[in-house]
């Protein structure tokens, strides 16, 4: 799967929103009414921020994936 080739880090991804731009062309008109949904979420104060990289070091959450 492609999405398995890509870094998925924190924040906007380039890889992914060519991918999607790639899908899209392929689709016929009728077929490109779509939503795009962007969750949130909270950070904990006082986390380190790594410039070089652009991230912020701190706690991840490894779900487990149950909802």
């Amino acid at each position: 799967m492609w999405m398995n080739s890509v870094a998925v880090l924190p924040g906007f991804n380039d890889d992914v929103f060519s991918g999607l731009e790639v899908r899209v062309q392929e689709l016929q008109e009728r077929d490109r009414v779509c939503s795009l949904l962007v969750d949130e979420m909270s950070l904990k104060s006082n986390l380190p921020y790594d410039q070089a990289n652009d991230t912020v070091v701190g706690y991840e959450d490894f779900s487990s994936g149950a909802y």
